[in-house]
Parts: structure tokens; sequence; C-alpha cells
């Protein structure tokens, strides 16, 4: 198979990631460069200088010209492969490490100690897993996983010094944060450095039944019916989740009842940023496994949308729901994820 290097071509390629696009083009130059020669004495030995500096400026990082580009490259012969793999696994590189964060909360268990025990939740262990499988098995990423659990009550001030530690450490090539802000300190903190890089508000944010006031929460109080995820619209989307407390109280006979999460995904920089927190912790898993829907993530990433879920390129916002299935009496916590009812709620994308 034969590709032309022409307009066309080259719009395509920057319209996916402009300054990713410009990183890219210098690391070849830099790799086909000799061991002592500038970058500028490559361009002048090609006859390409010119065109290129009308091409990119490489401080902003930005294409200027796509002409003059393609006339640069014509000149350099890039070494360019067509990637077959998912976005953007394909741009991951091998040996970084996967930083998973965790929320944890302590626990009295008198048969154990009598000093209260740290204790991470059921769900998000179980998101964990299967986080573990789809990285090695479906994205066959070559990574080792760091452990971080912080204490569900630590200060914001503290939880964005611990976020910026764990994301300025060069061997980390991905920051997973799982659970909502009800357990993870460091939940709202990623979810307001993602909205700050790219200029977007959150789109959609969690309903409790208690009073909240935090970037992923809607501060007014709602009854059991309106727990969920919404939009900030007053009459504007809304996923529900079933409370344990609910199910626990209907009579109904009843034994499905639905669960959503939050997804954050921000590939556009590295490491990158992943939010899975769900208002519940079916929900969590649920948006963990949404994460494994190669096809859908692909088009998410890809944008553009008008509905506020596509924050730019290589970013976004979604929710995702499930369905958990409750035995009677239902007297501890024993529900079960239908797994095969994990869906995209929203956005909702063309056919």
């Amino acid at each position: 198979m034969t590709l032309q290097i022409d307009k066309k071509f080259l719009e395509w390629a920057i319209s996916k990631d402009e300054k990713q696009f410009v990183r890219d083009l210098d690391e070849e130059i830099q790799r086909r460069s000799h061991p002592m020669e500038t970058q500028t004495e490559f361009l002048d030995r090609l006859d390409a200088r010119r065109t290129y500096g009308l091409a990119i400026d490489r401080t902003q990082e930005r294409v200027k010209s796509v002409e003059s580009l393609c006339t640069a490259l014509k000149r350099i012969k890039p070494e360019i492969r067509i990637s077959c793999g998912a976005q953007p696994w394909e741009r991951w590189e091998p040996g970084k490490r996967v930083a998973i964060v965790m929320g944890v909360r302590y626990a009295n268990l008198p048969s154990v100690s009598i000093v209260p025990q740290r204790a991470v939740g059921a769900r998000d262990s179980e998101a964990v897993a299967h986080l573990t499988k789809l990285l090695y098995k479906k994205f066959h990423l070559e990574c080792e996983l760091d452990f971080h659990n912080f204490p569900s009550s630590m200060p914001e001030t503290e939880a964005q010094a611990e976020l910026s530690r764990i994301e300025d450490n060069p061997r980390v090539g991905m920051v997973v944060v799982i659970g909502s802000p009800v357990v993870n300190p460091i939940a709202n903190v990623l979810a307001a450095e993602i909205c700050g890089r790219h200029n977007k508000s959150m789109p959609v944010k969690f309903r409790w039944g208690h009073a909240r006031h935090d970037f992923l929460s809607h501060s007014s109080t709602k009854g059991q019916s309106e727990e969920g995820i919404a939009s900030r619209e007053k009459h504007g989307l809304f996923f529900r989740r079933w409370t344990d407390n609910e199910i626990a109280a209907d009579t109904s006979g009843r034994q499905r009842y639905p669960d959503c999460g939050l997804m954050m995904f921000d590939a556009s920089v590295t490491p990158f940023r992943v939010l899975l927190a769900g208002h519940g912790g079916a929900g969590t898993v649920a948006a963990t496994l949404g994460l494994g829907m190669e096809g859908l993530i692909d088009e998410l990433l890809d944008g553009p949308r008008t509905d506020g879920s596509y924050f730019g390129p290589n970013c976004f916002t979604a929710v995702f729901g499930a369905e958990k299935l409750a035995h009677r009496p239902f007297e501890r916590d024993d529900l079960e994820l239908d797994h095969r009812s994990v869906k995209l709620c929203w956005p909702l994308l063309s056919a």
C-alpha cells in the first residue's frame, strides 16, 4: 500500500493532536540527525531548513503552513508508521508505570484489633482487578503498577500535593483514580485539573442525599429518588442510582437496580489521567469495564461533540450505567453487578 504525503493527509494527521504531531516530528528529526549535528545543520543538509521554518512554530508547537510542511517532509522523508492499535495505547511507552490511586477509610474490627483498620471498598478492589486485566490482557501494555492509598478525610491541599508528586514522577505513564470524592480525596483534584487544563466546566456532577460542597458534587441535598449523576440544568440529564437503604426498604419484588459511574479520560498529556468514579460501588466497576470498550473509547476520544462531553483532542467525560442484582432478604452488601448490563449512558453517540 502506498500513501501519498499531500495536504489532505497532513491536515488529517494534524487534526488528531497538533501539538503531539509537532513533538513527534521534532523527535524524528533528532533521531535522524548525526550525533554531533544540530537540527539546523540536519535541515540544511536536506535543503529543508527554509520550508520547515515556514511550516512549524516550535515554540507554540503548531503548524503554520500545511503547504510548506508538505514540501519539507518530502525532503526530510520521515519514517511514517500506521498503528493499528486502539488509541491512546499505541502511544504507550513500554516500561512506564500505572499509578492506581484509591481512597481508604477506617473500620472498627474488634475481632482483629482494638485499633481501627484501614479498609478499601470491595467494589473498588473489584474495579482494580478488572483494570489490571484490561491493562495486561486487552491493551497489552508493558507496564508496572504502583498503588497509592489515601484517607478519605485528607484535606484538598494535601491531596493536590500528593497528586502532583505522582504526576511529576517521570516513570509514571498513567494515573488512574478509583472511586468518588466520598471515599477518594484525589477525585476532586484530578477532575478540577483536567477541566482547568482544557478551560472547561464539569458538565455532569454527583447528586447525593447528604450535603457536599466539592468540585464533583452538586451542593444541594436531594431525596433518595434523585441521587445519581446529573447535569447542571434543572431539567437536564439525570442517571439514577438506587442506594442500599432504598433497596433494603423496597417491597416491590424487583431484583435489578440501576447504578451509574463517571469516567474522565485525558490522554492529551503525559501521564494520561483517568478518573473512574461511581455513585455506588457498582458504578465504579461499570466505568472501569467501560474503559475496555475500545471502539467506544476511540470514538469518545476522537470527537468533536457539542454536548459538553468533549474537552478537546484526546479528552472526554462520560457516564456509564449498569444494573446490580439483589438477593432477598437484602440484609448485607451482597449485590452483584450484571456485567452484561454495562453501557454508555452519555454522551449519545451516532450509530
